[in-house]
């Protein structure tokens, strides 16, 4: 079938729209007006798709769109509900994407938690924890056959790293374990992530430093997203201050500062603790005088 793709770019002065292809060159010449026309789509025509414009206060860039080509075969396996294809749509961190229904409601990631609707859903100020799948539901059995020939979407989040919460306070009581989690997302994948305090930087999975530990970085059970633990075998009143996460990705660096304020036991603890050692000891001297006296 034909496809057509367009591109406009709104800007004063006005700025040319350029398409781009993520594995290679176009497989058609873009049109002055900022079109791509495909005659006659094929299969090696899938891939994605991104339009941005040179202006002279930078580079702007859409998001990304992913033509997805498929055998009439394929579509029809779709109409009978047995495709595993989805519509795949690329958006940059903090944009904005429409996803279109006809009058169901959405259902988001594996358990289809409920998102929005009935109708189109309007996704802005993006983050990665909006990432996955998105599929409309029918709202009653009658348009279940509807429903099923749509496909879902597959979003993808992509951009710099961002670590969540960014900054936090942890108090922990001196001689006890603590472990303080913190979870970070990052299309693509991280390179680096680091857990420094003033003295020692920590990498997971590395052996314990002095009782500290950066542990193994865990799956943060959202698409782009993890889990790094630093683990305090027993907290020292030397633990005490900032402790900094860094995450780097091809994208950028994000950081997260850990306040640890330590206290020690309280005096009270202390003092009950006196006094009932003091309360032995009577008890004990008030026995070896009992026996004395029975002699």
């Amino acid at each position: 079938m034909s496809v057509s793709l367009n591109c406009e770019v709104d800007s004063n002065p006005a700025s040319t729209p350029i398409w781009q292809r993520d594995n290679g060159p176009l497989p058609v010449e873009q049109s002055d007006d900022g079109w791509l026309n495909f005659t006659k789509i094929s299969r090696a025509e899938s891939g994605w798709y991104k339009c941005y414009t040179r202006h002279m206060l930078g580079i702007f860039n859409s998001i990304g769109y992913f033509l997805n080509v498929r055998y009439m075969e394929t579509e029809a396996e779709a109409l009978n509900g047995e495709s595993t294809d989805s519509r795949k749509m690329e958006v940059q961190i903090g944009g904005a994407v429409t996803l279109e229904c006809d009058g169901g409601c959405w259902g988001h990631g594996p358990g289809m938690d409920p998102v929005g609707g009935p109708g189109r859903l309007a996704l802005s100020r993006v983050v990665y924890q909006e990432a996955g799948e998105y599929r409309c539901v029918a709202p009653d059995r009658k348009m279940q056959d509807t429903w099923r020939a749509q496909l879902p979407y597959h979003i993808k989040v992509t951009g710099r790293p961002m670590v969540h919460p960014p900054s936090q306070t942890v108090t922990a009581k001196e001689g006890e374990p603590l472990n303080i989690v913190v979870e970070f997302c990052a299309e693509p994948r991280y390179t680096k992530v680091l857990w420094m305090s003033e003295e020692n930087v920590y990498v997971p999975g590395a052996p314990a430093r002095d009782g500290v530990q950066a542990l193994a970085i865990e799956d943060g059970g959202t698409e782009s997203c993890y889990r790094t633990v630093l683990s305090f075998d027993t907290i020292q009143w030397s633990h005490a201050g900032e402790w900094l996460l860094l995450v780097r990705s091809s994208e950028g660096i994000a950081d997260a500062s850990v306040l640890l304020n330590v206290t020690r036991a309280s005096e009270y603890s202390h003092a009950h603790f006196r006094s009932a050692s003091l309360t032995y000891l009577s008890l004990c001297l008030a026995l070896v005088i009992l026996q004395e006296h029975r002699r």
